[in-house]
């Protein structure tokens, strides 16, 4: 299918946490998608820490498993800035 034809976009989150600015990248894009346009989803099986947490929950629709664990320390350490 091509970008005209596409309602649905679902993604598996996995991250111990990382680059900031990577995250705020993919926020600023999900920010921009049409709601009526295109649905979004997000599963997240094993892990998604720190602001991949948040990333995980800005998603029209997010899932976990029981086991997932949602944000929390990452791997990186931010500066007050970030």
């Amino acid at each position: 299918q091509n970008a005209k034809t596409l309602n649905l976009l679902c993604v598996q989150v996995q991250s111990a946490g990382g680059d900031s600015a990577a995250s705020l990248r993919i926020a600023s894009e999900l920010a921009s998608l049409d709601p009526r346009k295109l649905r979004t989803v997000a599963f997240v099986q094993e892990e998604a820490r720190s602001l991949a947490g948040v990333v995980a929950c800005l998603w029209d629709e997010a899932y976990a498993t029981e086991a997932a664990v949602l944000g929390g320390p990452g791997d990186t350490n931010f500066t007050a800035e970030e």
